[in-house]
């Protein structure tokens, strides 16, 4: 499965509100670096932090916040025609 398609079924997986649990901060942080991989000279990939747990026992960033960083990781990786 290609970084794309996992940064957009990750998205889409998410509810729109609530925390994120730690979990998945592991799952993030591997795409992540696989996007960073696949695409080394984005700037928007780049600029992207590393996720981290809190003690509590979830990630350091809201579900609606992660979808939206997912959608920047899946945007810098979109491979399709360009649109107009």
């Amino acid at each position: 499965m290609s970084s794309y398609t996992e940064a957009v079924a990750l998205g889409d997986s998410l509810s729109q509100s609530g925390p994120v649990s730690k979990q998945l901060v592991p799952v993030v942080n591997a795409l992540i670096a696989k996007a960073k991989e696949e695409k080394p000279d984005s700037v928007s990939l780049t600029a992207l932090p590393m996720l981290e747990a809190n003690s509590v026992g979830y990630a350091d960033i809201d579900s609606a916040s992660l979808k939206s960083l997912m959608a920047v990781v899946a945007a810098a990786l979109y491979e399709g025609p360009a649109f107009a």
